[in-house]
């Protein structure tokens, strides 16, 4: 695991540190700036915007409803 974490994940586009992971979540937790905001995503410390499917609500609702299917809950 050492190995990845030094070499592999250094080199993927997307990856995070432990530590900025960790400091993304601590800023969420206590930061009086964000305080009430809801239904965000945020990276590095800045709200972003989810993918354009996100938004699609008959795709969401087809997940859901296939999602309570397989989990039995239908």
């Amino acid at each position: 695991m050492r190995f990845v974490m030094q070499h592999v994940m250094p080199r993927v586009p997307f990856a995070t540190s432990v530590r900025d992971a960790a400091d993304s979540l601590v800023f969420m937790a206590v930061d009086p700036s964000i305080e009430g905001v809801g239904g965000k995503f945020f990276g590095e410390r800045h709200p972003i915007e989810s993918s354009p499917e996100s938004y699609d609500l008959d795709r969401a609702r087809r997940f859901w409803e296939l999602a309570a299917d397989l989990t039995g809950l239908r």
